[in-house]
């Protein structure tokens, strides 16, 4: 039951009170119980205004590595639709956990699709919708101050590197792009930092805590980091695809907030300038669905 119902509930009740003690003539307690109820129906009618006069909320689990453009973007909708976006920022791995918790929730946005597929086997995900693209990568400070140019240079008495844990989507994809080359038990044995977010970890080289770290290419251009090119790393390709829950309240809604993200030419210069590669392609509200 809301606040304002139990006001409303207690307002009745009174009102029954007033009835009876006028009834039998009680009046100056009638009187009292009448100012009463007088007053929570002035609160329950203030209730009632400031209920109507909030806009709707769509809750965004969004990964903490995206949220920089995705603020910007929420910030920017908010200000020309009726509605309120309230972010959940974690790694992909804790929204997943958060979402199979939680009872309520419109739309899912990890750092990786492959989070978007788990999520899909949980049937947590009615429809998801294809963002934008970056690419796994290593790190460094501009100058490369420690010359490291390879996986072994890593390994070194004198480098330190980081990588962010296994539950955020690059500590997924670095695991998955090392271990089909066979590096990723030393790789992780030889870190000496790790964090639960990418962003975090691109932190720690900007200061210079590490000096090298896996990361998406996107954060190391934000944070104004060299990236080192490997073979290992050739191919560490990731898709965003934000999701819509199945639990959502009002997918419709929630839809047209996808729409503007996908869709529109503000959300794809937003994204490009936080060097994000862009998806060319029109998506209309409800229309894409998993196969």
């Amino acid at each position: 039951m809301s606040e304002a119902d139990s006001i409303y509930n207690m307002h009745n009740k009174m009102l029954r009170h007033t009835l009876h003690f006028r009834a039998h003539g009680r009046l100056a307690d009638g009187l009292l119980v009448a100012l009463v109820s007088a007053v929570l129906l002035a609160i329950f009618g203030g209730l009632m205004v400031q209920m109507a006069n909030q806009p709707d909320t769509i809750t965004l689990y969004c990964a903490v590595g995206l949220m920089p453009p995705v603020e910007e973007l929420t910030r920017t909708y908010e200000q020309q639709h009726s509605v309120h976006i309230r972010i959940q920022p974690a790694n992909s791995g804790a929204l997943l956990a958060q979402i199979q918790l939680d009872s309520h929730g419109d739309l899912y946005l990890p750092a990786d699709d492959s989070f978007v597929a788990m999520a899909s086997e949980k049937e947590l995900v009615a429809r998801s919708i294809p963002l934008v693209n970056m690419r796994l990568v290593l790190a460094v400070n501009q100058g490369n101050p420690k010359k490291i140019q390879s996986l072994d240079d890593l390994l070194r008495q004198d480098v330190y590197f980081g990588i962010a844990f296994e539950q955020a989507a690059a500590g997924r994809k670095t695991r998955e792009m090392l271990a089909a080359t066979g590096r990723w038990n030393q790789i992780k044995s030889s870190a000496k930092v790790s964090k639960p977010t990418v962003t975090e970890v691109a932190q720690d080289v900007q200061i210079g805590s590490v000096d090298a770290a896996f990361i998406w290419d996107a954060t190391a251009y934000q944070f104004g980091l060299e990236i080192i090119p490997i073979p290992e790393l050739a191919s560490a390709d990731a898709q965003v695809a934000i999701a819509l829950l199945r639990r959502s309240s009002d997918p419709d809604k929630a839809m047209r907030f996808v729409d503007y993200l996908a869709s529109s030419q503000h959300a794809r210069d937003i994204f490009t300038r936080y060097h994000y590669q862009t998806i060319r392609r029109h998506v209309l509200p409800m229309e894409s669905k998993l196969p």
